[in-house]
């Protein structure tokens, strides 16, 4: 990961078209990218039970801002979101579509591999 030390609201899809739909947008749960890496890896390692490998990049330069996140916070229980079905089905749809080889490549290329 070549921005881990930046912060995004990294909204699953399916919440994100819960909120669009209530004409709100944004992510309960705003966090670094790392931490956001890092919840996916251990998330995808228990459901798959496998080990999964993090890549973090020393982070020195910030093409842009360090924070950029939406304003308004979704009420995820309000729109019936589950933290632990959305892992499922993140995980479930790269069980689906696995990569080539012995591993997973899990949010993006090389970043993130469970073996």
């Amino acid at each position: 990961m070549q921005t881990p030390r930046c912060v995004r609201d990294n909204i699953p899809v399916s919440l994100l078209a819960k909120a669009y739909a209530a004409f709100v947008g944004a992510h309960p749960l705003p966090e670094s990218q790392d931490a956001f890496a890092e919840r996916v890896r251990r998330e995808a390692a228990s459901r798959l039970g496998r080990t999964c490998l993090l890549e973090l990049a020393a982070q020195t330069f910030f093409p842009e801002l360090r924070v950029r996140i939406n304003t308004d916070l979704v009420d995820a229980e309000a729109l019936g979101r589950s933290e632990t079905r959305a892992c499922d089905e993140f995980v479930q749809y790269y069980r689906d579509h696995r990569a080539g080889g012995s591993g997973y490549s899990l949010a993006g290329a090389r970043q993130t591999r469970c073996r």
